[in-house]
């Protein structure tokens, strides 16, 4: 059975996300003739945090004061808020 705990799932998928979303910008018309949001609830936060590290790809992140994936990550030890 998969983990979603093994870290190598997210790298590898993160060239494919980029592959789709090069294909989304194509039929679009190219980088400035639309705009894609991609969203990663929880670990899926993880796997677009690291397709966003391809060159072009611009980030933009927020976390919600009361909300439970950064108390995860606080309990889980992994960072979360202060």
């Amino acid at each position: 059975m998969r983990s979603v705990w093994e870290m190598h799932w997210v790298y590898d998928g993160a060239p494919r996300l980029n592959n789709f979303l090069d294909g989304l910008r194509a039929v679009q018309g190219g980088p400035e003739a639309g705009h894609t949001t991609v969203s990663g609830p929880s670990y899926g936060s993880t796997a677009v945090g690291a397709a966003s590290k391809a060159p072009g790809h611009r980030v933009w992140a927020e976390a919600a004061h009361d909300g439970p994936v950064p108390l995860g990550g606080k309990i889980a030890r992994l960072g979360g808020y202060k």
